[in-house]
């Protein structure tokens, strides 16, 4: 629940499509089920595997959340650099974040779940 408190207090709103560029993990499930807790879109992105394409990988992922409208992007502290980079390329994005940060930003909030929106994931 810290993840969904972290993105409210961080200013997503319910509907907002909120971009998560993280490997299968603990915190990939976190994130997606902290951005449906707080009413948003979870739209998970492949975090980038190898320096030699990032580039083109950046590229191809800016297109994916300018598409998506993202708002926010969540990111583990490996890919962070790379999701900074891929920032100035999205129309609309406000920030970046890791999973770490949202729930150590949470501390001590209230947990309110918000209302689901119709669509669970753009993927």
């Amino acid at each position: 629940m810290d993840v969904c408190r972290g993105l409210k207090e961080w200013g997503l709103r319910p509907g907002e499509q909120a971009a998560m560029m993280l490997p299968t993990g603990t915190d990939f499930f976190r994130a997606f089920f902290g951005v449906l807790y707080a009413g948003g879109v979870p739209v998970p992105i492949y975090p980038p595997l190898r320096l030699a394409q990032l580039e083109d990988h950046l590229r191809r992922q800016a297109a994916v959340l300018n598409n998506a409208e993202a708002v926010v992007l969540i990111t583990s502290a490996e890919a962070g650099a790379a999701a900074r980079l891929v920032q100035p390329l999205v129309k609309g994005l406000r920030g970046v974040r890791t999973v770490e940060q949202l729930s150590s930003a949470a501390k001590g909030l209230a947990f309110e779940q918000q209302r689901s929106p119709p669509t669970a994931l753009i993927q």
